[in-house]
This record gives structure tokens, C-alpha cells and sequence, in this order.
């Protein structure tokens, strides 16, 4: 029998974000000239460069610790609002603490999305989450007629997420979280491109709620992919990856080891870098809503200092640096 569980979700304050950078990298040259980013040393006989990183201003090493899920965050939050989770438990159940780290998450991407769009009346998130990976793949065939993903899918006729809970307990709250951003972001629009729609969430899916703190980490593997693409010139043009229409855009997913979900989210991160990138970011999905017929690529020349070009450039000097993760503090 499927047990429901209703989260009311609680009223934060806004945050502001800072970048700090953590965990070194190390950049290792085999003696065939190959080049490989890992977070652990080289192999014998391979040249290596350690590309140092800072501290975070708090000294927590957010990355490679172990998140407590039943200590980390106070049980409440202090004033009612007017975005309710419900999840429905088909066969799997969520530990206090982690219904806890879920109902923080969901507080700040509904106060970030609400920075962007007025929400009128309560918001009701669905997401339904699976135990047994055959039923997940099952839901899929009933409802959409075919396996589209194998962690999770917001299903927009039903308005709901749907989540493997045969995955492990970190990947099935970061895939929630990932599609509670398509959620909630599809209440107001559904004409956003792939690479704003799929960059937030996979942005958003490294939210680690703490008590004084929201921190956004960065994602290891797709960082290291970035940096090879990078090194062997394997990058897509901006200006083409951003006139991608949807099936170029799933098809070069599925064909080069995910490069468009990667280069969206790292496109997302850097603009959540800085004050002046979120202000951009904002004005482009707004401009995207008002005016869904018009590419990116015209809203981006129009309405980010620099354009195209400007963003590529610093864009790819951002690839180039020391990975960070983002910390909001309130205000």
C-alpha cells in the first residue's frame, strides 16, 4: 500500500551566493600526451599538475564529507509558506532526517524561483518515489509509453516527479531535488530551452542545506569530463550549443557521453558565480518566458554585457580554474 507523506514547506530567507573553492584537482599527462583530471594522484610515469584550491570561508570541507542527515539541520523552519511537498512512498520511506534536508532544499529553490516569477496561492509539489526499479521502468511505459530515464522524470501530464528509490539513498535526494526544480519552474513556464531547464536542475540536485547555510556543490565528474573536452578541443561552440533545438540536443546527450547536460550545467554554475551572472541569468529566463519563439542566443546578445562572445570567453576560463562550490548566506 502506498504511504503519503505532506511536507509543508516553511518560508526562508533569501540568499546571496559567494564561490569558494575546495578539494585540489590533479591535472595528470601520460607519455602519449593523453590528459586526465582526477581528484586523487597520478599514475606512476605520468607527468602531473595539482591544481590547488582554496578553503571555504567556514573551514567545512562540504564536498567529501559525509552529510548527517539527522543532525546537520534544525527540524523546523520558522514561518508557514505556501509551497506543500507531497511524496508518495511506493515502496521506499524516507528516514525524519532526510525528509528534513528535503524540506529545507525545497524551501530554497522555491524562494530562488521566486526571485524570478510571482507564484499566486499554494504550490504543490508531487513527487512519487519508486523502491523497486522493474515498477519504475513500468510507470514510465503506462504513463509516457516508453523508458525515458533511468533515475527520474517529471511527467508533466501528471504533473508529478517520478524517482527510482532502487538507486542510492544520496542519488535518490539529489534526483528529487533535481526534479523539484522542473517542477516547480514548469508551473510558470514550459517553453525555457534544455540547457536553462536541465542546467538549474542539475545545479540545484548538489543543494547540501546546513544550519547557518545553504551550500551548492559542484559535480566532480562532469567538471573532470569538461576539463578533457576542453584540453582536446572537443567542446561545443557556444553559439552552436545554444541554438540546439531539442532533439540535436538529446540526440549529442546520448552520443557524447552526455556533453549538452554537462555543458548546460556548467554554463548554470558559472552564471551562479557572481552577482552580475545571476542578474543575467534571471533577465535571460524572463526574456525566454515573454518571448519563447526567439533563441537564446538574440536574448543573450541583447541583454548580457558582451554577448555571446564575452560569455564564451569567460565561460571557458571558468572551466579552466579551480572548481568551486557556492555558499548562500541570508541577508
Amino acid at each position: 500500500m502506498n504511504i503519503i507523506i505532506y511536507i509543508l514547506c516553511f518560508i526562508c530567507l533569501s540568499y546571496l551566493s559567494t564561490a569558494e573553492s575546495h578539494a585540489d584537482i590533479y591535472k595528470c599527462i601520460s607519455d602519449k600526451g593523453e590528459v586526465v583530471f582526477k581528484n586523487s594522484p597520478c599514475d606512476e610515469g605520468s607527468d602531473q599538475e595539482i591544481i590547488k584550491s582554496k578553503k571555504t570561508k567556514n573551514k567545512n570541507d562540504y564536498s567529501d564529507s559525509e552529510y548527517d542527515y539527522e543532525s546537520e539541520l534544525p527540524n523546523e523552519i520558522a514561518e508557514e509558506s505556501s509551497i506543500k511537498l507531497e511524496i508518495i512512498n511506493d515502496g521506499y520511506q524516507f528516514t525524519q532526517g532526510e525528509l528534513n534536508y528535503l524540506n529545507h532544499g525545497v524551501n530554497f529553490l522555491y524562494n530562488y524561483y521566486k526571485q524570478i516569477f510571482e507564484y499566486e496561492g499554494e504550490v504543490l509539489i508531487r513527487m512519487r518515489v519508486i523502491g523497486d526499479e522493474k515498477d519504475f521502468y513500468n510507470y514510465q511505459i503506462k504513463n509516457i509509453k516508453r523508458v525515458f530515464s533511468k533515475a527520474g522524470i517529471f511527467i508533466n501530464k501528471l504533473d508529478e516527479g517520478v524517482i527510482n528509490g532502487s538507486m542510492s539513498r544520496k542519488k535518490v535526494i539529489r534526483t528529487l531535488l533535481h526534479e523539484t526544480s522542473h517542477a516547480i519552474l514548469s508551473k510558470k513556464t514550459r517553453n525555457v530551452p534544455l540547457w536553462i531547464n536541465e542546467g538549474l536542475a542539475e545545479y540545484f540536485e548538489m543543494i547540501k542545506p546546513y544550519k547557518n547555510e545553504i551550500v551548492v556543490d559542484y559535480q566532480y565528474s562532469r567538471y573532470f569530463d569538461l576539463r578533457k573536452w576542453q584540453s582536446g578541443g572537443q567542446l561545443i561552440p557556444l553559439g552552436k550549443y545554444l541554438r540546439l533545438n531539442s532533439y540535436g540536443w538529446r540526440e549529442l546527450e546520448v552520443v557524447h557521453d552526455q556533453i549538452t547536460r554537462t555543458m548546460a550545467w556548467s554554463i548554470i554554475h558559472f552564471l551562479m558565480s557572481s552577482e552580475s551572472g545571476q542578474k543575467s541569468l534571471v533577465k535571460i529566463i524572463r526574456k525566454l518566458k515573454a518571448h519563447p519563439d526567439i533563441q537564446s542566443v538574440k536574448i543573450i546578445n541583447k541583454n548580457v554585457p558582451g554577448g555571446i562572445s564575452r560569455l564564451e570567453r569567460e565561460w571557458a576560463k571558468y572551466i579552466s580554474s579551480s572548481p568551486t562550490i557556492h555558499t548562500y548566506q541570508p541577508f
